[in-house]
């Protein structure tokens, strides 16, 4: 399901030298570029036949993510790009022969289109109108028509169109009145299927005939999604993931003849099951999600004559990255907790690998990484949480006690997971246990659990974080006269929240990009039908909910604080915006609440930049230190 407030740290890691009075195995004195070399691409293209990867990346003393070339055989990075400004995505076309950018300014979130040439190693404007945002969808199989979705012409409405690449040429696919974002190309390129959201739990799906324009709606289901995710040989089948009539999300199609028919094809009551179906390798792919863990299966034919993927890792988590027709390879991503993740050949003939790029670039092994564990807590009305603890291995049994981060995540509808998060391994080698609780809102635990923060921010799954809180002291090698809380985006609303709500529950808070006042973060937010519908849902209208607005909004219950804390805002944030924060400091600071304030400079929501991730996690884990007894 589509998380509009998300905040996910993930590009490298640093970290500060132990303050005495530490036990040693509380901090490492490691450069923030040399963990910075625990690399997380934002994307990659292979390209095919010629052993080489595109990524964008940021490395080194780069301000934003580049464009960098992995050569396989010499195992050597090459810078090849860099716009001076965040590109945040690439990809190839159909025919693999013309690589697309996505560029925004500053981290504003109004993505451009570009084309790149690797050969000049430079970028060409394709589809750019400064102020508004575009995204590709997809080229018919020709690679001639490009396929665009675009508030262009109206900030508050996404339409689709259609591209004529050789000319430039674009004309609209849509009535421009019906807000609709996101979108699945058929091959011929006769068949766009997109969606209009209403929220993160209602997804109506519409088929657009691209020759007479005509826009047929496929799903419309109350408090139901679908999401497309490809289109049968013949066209005439759409498959996606679905919770209609269930409560987890399963492999599901739809005839276009026969529209809001649902058959699902793969579901499990107790897990989460997507589809996908690789084009280029003809391979059927199944994923099944359960309590944070995620398991690949690849397949021949629909589901069936199934092709063995290796086990790498311990608590593996695999992923498909591309396909190279001319040696007949998958390009997989395995990862762990405790590895940031290493890239693969995969020979479908007979399903032996070969390491092509381990992304663990850096002089800390991944011996050194925390490893993540379950937690299972009931909250305070009984209803049963599942949380994930990173820690070393080394910890638990040393009869020492170490400091503790609650991390309430971002989205909310989102969740933590047995993945590697950069973030907690960063906290976890400078002497931090990180307690991330998967309170209720979140995302994996079926419909029912997702929806039960609807209408209640600040209420029941802030209670969830702080049971979280109490069953992490449970823990013998937690220490609890050292509890600290950390969020982001949405984690910092729950941040501010909590330290207003129960002003004595943690030492010390940090807050991100937070919310501080849902006033004016619903002004904010940007004024499209599908944003607009969500937050409507999760909070209510200001208006005729003025009252709620008031009791949890972390503003107007500033009196309360009774912590220090630390806040980072980024300067161009279109989400959480900094006046907003602004405001929310200056209040702080009028009563007098212990209040340190960083405005982080030329970064959006996402904190693009290594700078500004370099200030938030070393301030972080400075701010924490100095408070531990």
């Amino acid at each position: 399901m589509k998380c509009f407030f998300a905040l996910t740290f993930s590009i490298g890691l640093l970290s500060c030298s132990t303050p005495k009075g530490l036990p040693a195995q509380q901090g490492v004195d490691v450069s923030y570029e040399e963990f910075q070399k625990m690399l997380v691409p934002s994307s990659a293209v292979l390209l095919e036949g010629q052993n080489t990867l595109l990524m964008t990346i940021a490395m080194g003393e780069d301000r934003y993510p580049s464009i960098y070339r992995y050569d396989v055989t010499s195992k050597k990075f090459t810078k090849e790009y860099d716009h001076g400004q965040t590109i945040n995505g690439i990809g190839q076309d159909r025919t693999n022969k013309t690589i697309y950018v996505g560029i925004d300014n500053k981290g504003d979130e109004n993505t451009g289109i570009y084309v790149y040439n690797p050969n000049q190693k430079n970028i060409s404007p394709l589809f750019v109108k400064p102020g508004f945002k575009s995204y590709m969808l997809n080229t018919d199989e020709s690679g001639r028509y490009l396929f665009i979705g675009s508030n262009y012409e109206n900030k508050s409405v996404y339409s689709i169109y259609r591209m004529d690449t050789t000319t430039q040429k674009v004309e609209r696919l849509t009535d421009g009145k019906m807000n609709l974002m996101g979108g699945l190309v058929s091959k011929s390129g006769n068949k766009v299927v997109t969606m209009r959201m209403q929220s993160n739990n209602e997804v109506h799906v519409y088929l657009i005939d691209t020759k007479s324009k005509k826009v047929t709606n496929l799903f419309k289901h109350k408090n139901s999604v679908f999401n497309p995710s490809f289109f049968s040989a013949d066209e005439k089948t759409l498959y996606g993931d679905s919770d209609f009539n269930q409560d987890r999300m399963g492999c599901a199609q739809i005839s276009l003849t026969q529209p809001n028919n649902v058959k699902f094809v793969a579901s499990d009551s107790q897990k989460d099951i997507s589809c996908a179906y690789g084009e280029r390798s003809n391979i059927y792919i199944k994923e099944e999600t359960s309590r944070g863990k995620s398991s690949l299966k690849l397949f021949k034919a629909m589901y069936k004559d199934e092709i063995n993927v290796p086990e790498l890792f311990n608590n593996q988590s695999v992923s498909v990255m591309d396909f190279d027709k001319v040696t007949n390879k998958l390009l997989l991503k395995y990862e762990a907790a405790n590895n940031p993740g290493a890239l693969y050949f995969m020979d479908l003939a007979t399903s032996r690998t070969k390491l092509v790029l381990n992304y663990n670039i850096s002089p800390i092994p991944n011996e050194q990484l925390a490893t993540s564990y379950d937690l299972d807590y009931k909250s305070f009305d009984g209803v049963d949480i599942h949380a994930i603890v990173y820690a070393k291995p080394e910890w638990i049994s040393s009869g020492k006690k170490f400091p503790v981060i609650v991390w309430p995540h971002g989205g909310p509808d989102s969740s933590e997971t047995h993945n590697y998060r950069g973030v907690f391994q960063f906290l976890a080698l400078n002497g931090f246990v990180v307690v991330a609780p998967n309170f209720r809102g979140s995302t994996g635990y079926g419909k029912k659990f997702e929806t039960l923060n609807d209408g209640d921010w600040g209420g029941g799954h802030i209670k969830d974080v702080l049971a979280a809180k109490n069953e992490a002291l449970k823990l013998s090698y937690v220490d609890p006269k050292n509890v600290f809380l950390l969020g982001g985006s949405f984690g910092g609303y729950s941040t501010l929240s909590m330290v207003t709500t129960y002003p004595d529950a943690f030492k010390a808070a940090v807050g991100v990009v937070a919310i501080g006042n849902l006033f004016t973060f619903m002004k904010s937010i940007p004024p499209d039908e599908a944003w607009q519908a969500e937050f409507k849902k999760e909070i209510g209208d200001p208006v005729k909910n003025k009252k709620f607005y008031e009791e949890r909004s972390p503003f107007y219950n500033v009196s309360k604080i009774q912590i220090p804390l630390q806040i980072y805002q980024a300067e161009n944030d279109i989400r959480t915006v900094k006046a907003e924060m602004d405001t929310f400091v200056a209040e702080l600071r009028k009563q007098g609440k212990p209040v340190e304030y960083t405005v982080l400079k030329d970064v959006g929501h996402g904190l693009e930049t290594p700078l500004s991730r370099k200030q938030v996690y070393e301030g972080t884990v400075k701010f924490f230190k100095t408070k531990i007894l």
